[in-house]
């Protein structure tokens, strides 16, 4: 009894000495925080990004200090959205590895025939690092795995923001403007040009003047623009020598002069816009389209509001009623 008694003392104690040792490597494990970078490059260095998911890529590659897309005659692209990626990918830091075994990279959908992402980084068209991106272990969070690592780490990374479209990275706030840098606008009949008071109608009568939370209205729509995606080359030919829908001549303070052309195909949501400023034809949506070619004259002109006539001091001065001295008389 005495023995068996020895024997289970001496198991509860190795047993206690474990649970001890896998708590403090528990904790140690926990407070452990990361601080080499994953990749390892200079993002002042960097002029190219190419991202593939397998079946898509797309290219961005930066030119006189702006990102453009090759691939689209080198439409600007998103700088933002572009920076954002980049920084990133320069933020993530080398963890604790969660498999390292031959076939997890595959398991993991970051193996070089197996991925969800694919994220090389250029220096003069030279490869300064590349990132395989994978399965999602949870919200934000991805596992990733540099080229050349064996190892596969989880990672605070949205991978829906590494987009492989090109369309998905074009500058779509391109056309806008400030409203106030406009100095004229004329369409459709109308012509409004800045004055003391903000744009103003330039035909108005005696008794008339502009509406100005409509003229504002109308700026706003115009200034605020935004492309819907680029028209492809071979669509491109059918509107080049088109009658437009509507057409649009801008004033800029800067001394710009842009004309919006715009044409509405059929069975579409969308029309098609031809800036004179920039290259490329592009489409906006139709209801941001459509409040600019409703607007009327009428809507954007009021009647003046006349002056309320004051007595002089003679009207003042005199009676009101007489009536009470001639009955008296």
């Amino acid at each position: 009894m005495h023995k068996w008694i020895a024997v289970l003392s001496s198991l509860l104690a190795a047993q206690l000495v474990l649970a001890v040792a896998i708590h403090f490597a528990d904790d140690e494990h926990g407070a452990f925080e990361p601080t080499e970078d994953l990749l390892s490059f200079d993002s002042a260095q960097i002029d190219g990004l190419r991202i593939e998911d397998g079946e898509a890529n797309t290219l961005l590659t930066k030119r006189d200090g702006g990102w453009v897309l090759p691939e689209l005659d080198d439409f600007p692209a998103d700088q933002d959205a572009v920076q954002q990626l980049l920084d990133a990918l320069a933020g993530l830091k080398q963890g604790w590895p969660v498999a390292t075994s031959a076939g997890a990279a595959e398991r993991f959908k970051v193996d070089p025939e197996a991925f969800q992402r694919k994220l090389t980084l250029l220096s003069d068209e030279q490869t300064m690092a590349t990132l395989y991106v994978g399965t999602s272990p949870g919200f934000r969070k991805a596992h990733v795995r540099p080229d050349g690592d064996a190892a596969v780490y989880a990672a605070s990374f949205n991978s829906w923001e590494a987009h492989t479209k090109t369309d998905d990275w074009i500058d779509k706030g391109i056309l806008e403007i400030a409203a106030s840098d406009i100095e004229r606008i004329e369409m459709s009949g109308l012509s409004l040009e800045r004055g003391d008071d903000g744009l103003q109608l330039v035909d108005l009568g005696e008794d008339e003047e502009t509406q100005a939370e409509a003229a504002r209205s109308l700026v706003e729509r115009l200034s605020k623009l935004r492309v819907q995606s680029l028209l492809g080359s071979e669509d491109q030919a059918t509107y080049e020598q088109a009658d437009p829908t509507l057409e649009i001549r801008v004033r800029r303070k800067d001394g710009q002069n842009p004309v919006y052309r715009l044409f509405k195909p059929e069975d579409t949501s969308h029309y098609v816009l031809k800036r004179s400023d920039l290259e490329h034809y592009v489409t906006v949506a139709e209801s941001a389209v459509k409040a600019l070619k409703d607007t009327t004259r009428e809507q954007l002109v009021q009647v003046k509001e006349q002056p309320k006539e004051i007595p002089n001091d003679d009207a003042l001065a005199r009676p009101a009623d007489s009536s009470s001295d001639d009955d008296g008389a």
